[in-house]
């Protein structure tokens, strides 16, 4: 079955190279390894992926569910009792969110990858038996946050993504701001889907609603566009065509003023607005500052990179203009809009970095 992966729109330079990567190893028994901010469409391409690669079932598995004290049994099973591997044969195992996994589990993963052939075959025992079972499984993970980024914190093991990067795939997913040559493709592919799920015929984006679709910096990504259009099958039941009336002011009020940010956090990422006109920092020199948003390029964390743990020191900003300078927050917390909470409050001293996008 094809349909799924026909239905990407690959017109952009980035899901071009998309493109190429999957196509290299699609029919292999490689494992791959999705990153790509929340949203972005990995578990879409799990399942693109083990429909025209596998025959077997495909197992859906966050992270933060396994136990490292259990997951050896999930996986072989335990005496007369199969485990996934057995389950799964000739399938797919997509485990998302990587970044939740503890040291421990990406280990276990990481062994049997380091035994496993090129087209997926793994031999194993079952817990408590010493009898040798063989199961063909491709692995696919996904992570929402920047690989090497992660290695650095020490939320992923870097020998992990060594032997995903020798043996399979590491495949980065664009933003759906990245793409906005393919929103309303995406967007129309969606209606297709939700008309099959709510028994509707809407099949028309007037322009104007096609404009601020496309204006619209969508810090959701393609989950954001689908709960949208969901929202606006449920609130117009009648409809045949989407006009500016069906959309919700955050969508039509969007602004090209409403700076929208990537923010690098310890352990998590994403994007969202600064529900603020200016930030104060206090410099080096213990002068303080404002910086207006709208003068905001990038912020930097600065560390002591010693024998010791990083000790924080301070950040650097970076205007527009190329001005920099050093210093920390004067603020005790930062207010962000994000796709998952309008008034998200971060502790500035947690943040690694802050970029315009």
């Amino acid at each position: 079955m094809t349909e799924l992966l026909e239905n990407v729109i690959y017109k952009s330079a980035a899901m071009q190279q998309v493109r190429k990567e999957l196509d290299s190893c699609i029919q292999t028994g490689l494992p791959i390894l999705f990153w790509g901010e929340g949203g972005s469409g990995m578990g879409f391409y799990a399942r693109a992926i083990h429909e025209v690669s596998r025959t077997g079932k495909l197992l859906r598995k966050p992270c933060f569910d396994l136990d490292e004290h259990t997951v050896q049994e999930q996986l072989f099973g335990v005496k007369d009792q199969p485990g996934w591997l057995e389950e799964y044969d000739n399938g797919n195992i997509f485990l998302k969110r990587l970044e939740k996994a503890s040291n421990a589990i990406q280990e276990t993963f990481l062994n049997l990858l380091e035994i496993q052939s090129v087209d997926g075959r793994i031999e194993f025992c079952r817990k408590g038996t010493t009898e040798t079972r063989t199961a063909n499984v491709r692995f696919i993970f996904s992570m929402s946050k920047k690989y090497d980024t992660a290695i650095q914190e020490g939320i992923i093991l870097r020998d992990f993504v060594d032997i995903i990067r020798k043996r399979g795939k590491i495949i980065h997913l664009p933003p759906l701001r990245e793409r906005k040559d393919n929103i309303i493709e995406i967007a129309k592919n969606l209606l297709d889907e939700f008309n099959q799920n709510h028994n509707r015929k809407v099949t028309f984006i007037e322009p104007q609603a096609q404009k601020c679709l496309t204006q619209y910096k969508w810090p959701g990504n393609i989950d954001e566009l689908k709960r949208l259009l969901n929202s606006i099958y449920v609130k117009f039941p009648e409809i045949t065509t989407i006009s500016m009336e069906h959309l919700p002011e955050q969508i039509t009020g969007f602004k090209g003023q409403e700076y929208v940010f990537s923010f690098i956090l310890k352990g998590e990422k994403f994007t969202g607005k600064l529900l603020a006109e200016s930030l104060k920092i206090k410099k080096n020199d213990k002068s303080k500052f404002q910086v207006k948003l709208d003068d905001l390029l990038e912020i930097v964390r600065v560390e002591d990179k010693g024998f010791a743990p990083p000790k924080f020191k301070h950040f650097l900003f970076t205007l527009k203009d190329g001005t920099q300078m050093t210093g920390i927050f004067e603020e005790k917390t930062l207010t962000i809009e994000t796709s998952f909470e309008f008034n998200y409050r971060i502790n500035p001293e947690n943040v690694y970095e802050i970029s315009l996008l």
